[in-house]
């Protein structure tokens, strides 16, 4: 798709997926502690054996030294799950952070491409069309949020099965939604950019631009589903492959049609 959702923050990457790790380790913890109380009943029940003559200094020493050892082994495994879990966070975390990234680095190289190659007038136009998007994407933002966080449930819960459902659901959705927005931006295209104060001299650049752009809201909505999709089933690495290929197409897009073809801005869009 030409864009990129601005919607994803830190509510669609929050990641909830990591809970079911970090239930395992608490489990891991609960043995460890309750093998460290069973072996610590077992020698206060040789004691007690032994009657009233109570321990003796050797049992006394070789009892610190098991239960420092004990203490020793069960830091080293607090410390190990602790790395770990630390790793799975940044390992999906990272690659999750570069993804609001995505449309204002688009933006940019249109930017700098039409500034190059266009006119002042057009470079200007390219201001409230830009604004027009960015507010279209957000509004738009629940269908991601709402995608990461039902399917991360379905997932923890063990609901297979609801997942591919709920995915199917959520694109029919999230087509007729751009659809829709085609379609009203198309016929309101002009009132809408007046309403972002575009002057005269900028109208016509600004219509080329938007209504040209706008062609591709309804392909931007799904991946920004799809990219939900993924992140609720721990994979940010692949939304992250896809807006990095879209950036490189995109400056070699605007490279061919600005630079080679002298489209202007609506080989920008």
């Amino acid at each position: 798709p030409r864009d990129t959702p601005l919607q994803v923050g830190a509510s669609s990457f929050s990641l909830a997926p990591s809970w079911t790790f970090s239930r395992g380790y608490e489990t891991r913890r609960k043995k460890a502690s309750i093998q460290t109380h069973a072996q610590s009943d077992s020698e206060s029940q040789k004691g007690h054996e032994r009657g009233a003559e109570g321990p003796s200094p050797t049992s006394i020493v070789q009892g610190e030294t098991e239960n420092g050892a004990i203490g020793e082994v069960a830091q080293e495994f607090d410390t190990k799950w602790k790395m770990m879990w630390i790793k799975r966070i940044l390992a999906y975390g990272l690659p999750a952070l570069s993804i609001p990234m995505a449309d204002p680095l688009m933006t940019t190289i249109d930017t700098i491409f039409v500034g190059q190659y266009c006119t002042t007038r057009e470079l200007a136009a390219l201001g409230p069309t830009g604004t027009l998007i960015a507010v279209m994407s957000y509004m738009f933002g629940f269908m991601g949020v709402a995608t990461i966080k039902r399917i991360s449930a379905a997932v923890a819960d063990g609901e297979e099965k609801e997942v591919g459902a709920f995915m199917q659901r959520s694109l029919l959705m999230a087509g007729g939604m751009g659809i829709f927005l085609l379609t009203v931006t198309q016929l309101l295209a002009r009132p809408m950019l007046a309403a972002v104060a575009t002057n005269a001299d900028m109208m016509q650049p600004a219509l080329t631009y938007l209504r040209i752009r706008i062609l591709s809201q309804p392909a931007v909505i799904l991946f920004s589903v799809s990219q939900s999709g993924l992140m609720a089933l721990k994979d940010s690495v692949t939304p992250l492959a896809a807006i990095v290929t879209m950036c490189a197409l995109n400056v070699f897009g605007d490279w061919l049609m600005i630079s080679q073809l002298k489209l202007g801005v609506a080989g920008v869009a």
